[in-house]
């Protein structure tokens, strides 16, 4: 299991970002030298966990995958869900990124691992079961 399991909370502007789910957060500006700062801090075996919202998380996956940092990337009603399990009612960017963070050190989460960038340029023609695809 990883060492730091952060949890974030995205939206266009900023990214609450709650690690290890303590009680204490703090808020990154969603843009790419200011994740990629915050990323750096963290050790490669760390897990981020954050709901798939539209459009707000291609920094915050680009980082990742650069910077080889595996992640969650979890349904947002799997987490409204499991919030009330931990006596959470309220919704803020903070409490979210504290229950991503509990999410990720009490569920087997499917994780994205990034991959080498050799693996990335794989030839999709000539692909068994492709031919009839349109």
């Amino acid at each position: 299991m990883p060492q730091i399991i952060g949890g974030c909370s995205l939206s266009r502007a900023f990214i609450d970002v709650c690690i290890n789910a303590g009680r204490t957060t703090s808020r990154i500006e969603n843009i790419k030298p200011a994740v990629a700062q915050w990323l750096g801090t963290l050790k490669p075996t760390a897990l981020i966990v954050f709901e798939a919202t539209s459009g707000c998380d291609g920094i915050l996956i680009e980082a990742l995958d650069e910077g080889k940092i595996a992640y969650a990337h979890v349904n947002p009603r799997q987490a409204r869900e499991f919030a009330p399990t931990l006596g959470v009612l309220a919704k803020t960017d903070k409490v979210v990124a504290r229950v991503l963070a509990q999410m990720g050190q009490r569920l087997p989460l499917t994780l994205t691992v990034p991959q080498e960038p050799d693996r990335d340029r794989v030839p999709w023609r000539g692909v068994a079961g492709a031919a009839g695809h349109r």
